[in-house]
């Protein structure tokens, strides 16, 4: 692989290092030789083809082709947004979690999957040093695979809902028809679609209830948007919801029931539902995969 015998034996639930160069055990691993693109796609490969289940040759040449798949992409996405990651290679616990990503794409081949799986490697890498932000990504890459595509579009618009619009300022309707247009409506008609989605995301560990309304995106826009109305409209509801009919279910409003919407709504399990650490975690990282573009996790965890 490297131009040298590296071969290896584990015993059961262990998991291989390899690196080229030397490497210290005083208590420390330290490389003098960096590995190369080429190295770590190679000890990766080798990781997934010593710790995954023996299968028929078909299942198992389809699994191998889906690894090669999620490294391959990882790796380049690692290049541009984190090339210093590269030497996490050598680390057991990254090692772990790259394990556990190639075996869930292994399984499901879902790409969607496989880039909310990438996107969370990549966050990992970042984490040199334990730290909650660590434990919480390593815990998101493990939870990643039980949920549906339209868990992860309900997960980033509960993020961007409860986290992230108060950072927004709406200094004109051209502000708010971006803020809708970019971060919610490719994310709404997952709500329509998933009927009973609350109770999966708190069985995933991604979100819990609480006693109270927590989902409290109607008063945040409502009071962002003071100012801005629109002639001709008593409120921002009213010009949202003939703007972008498919938001009404998100906003529960319906002119001119403004009381009455918010009171009923409160009444909504689903209303009350905040997310944990690794709910954040992987609605940012499907925040993300759909906008591209980057933020900084920590800021929420």
């Amino acid at each position: 692989m490297l131009n040298k015998d590296q071969t290896q034996s584990t015993g059961n639930d262990c998991i291989p290092m390899q690196a080229a160069g030397d490497i210290n055990f005083n208590g420390n691993i330290s490389v003098n030789h960096g590995l190369s693109y080429k190295d770590v796609k190679e000890i990766f490969y080798d990781l997934f083809k010593v710790n995954y289940y023996e299968l028929s040759n078909q299942a198992n040449a389809i699994a191998e082709k889906r690894v090669q798949e999620l490294i391959d992409k990882f790796l380049d996405e690692l290049k541009c947004q984190n090339p210093e990651g590269l030497a996490q290679a050598i680390n057991s616990d990254f090692q772990y979690d790259i394990f556990i990503a190639q075996r869930e794409y292994a399984r499901s081949g879902d790409p969607v999957l496989a880039d909310i799986l990438i996107s969370l490697l990549i966050e990992r890498t970042k984490e040199t040093q334990r730290s909650r932000t660590q434990i919480v990504l390593n815990e998101s890459i493990a939870v990643a695979s039980k949920l549906t595509r339209e868990e992860f579009d309900i997960l980033t618009i509960w993020f961007i809902s409860q986290h992230c619009i108060k950072q927004w300022e709406f200094h004109n309707i051209s502000d708010l028809r971006n803020y809708i247009d970019v971060y919610i409506l490719p994310f709404l008609g997952s709500l329509e679609k998933e009927k009973s989605w609350y109770t999966h995301l708190v069985y995933a560990g991604c979100g819990f209830i609480q006693a109270f309304q927590v989902m409290d995106i109607d008063m945040v826009i409502h009071n962002k948007s003071a100012g801005i109305i629109p002639e001709g409209f008593k409120n921002i509801f009213g010009y949202l919801v003939s703007e972008y009919p498919s938001i009404e279910p998100l906003l529960c409003i319906r002119e001119p029931y403004f009381n009455e919407a918010i009171e009923m709504n409160m009444k909504k399990p689903e209303s009350c539902m905040s997310l944990t650490s690794v709910g954040i975690a992987i609605g940012y990282a499907n925040l993300c995969r759909v906008t591209g573009e980057k933020f900084n996790l920590s800021n929420w965890i």
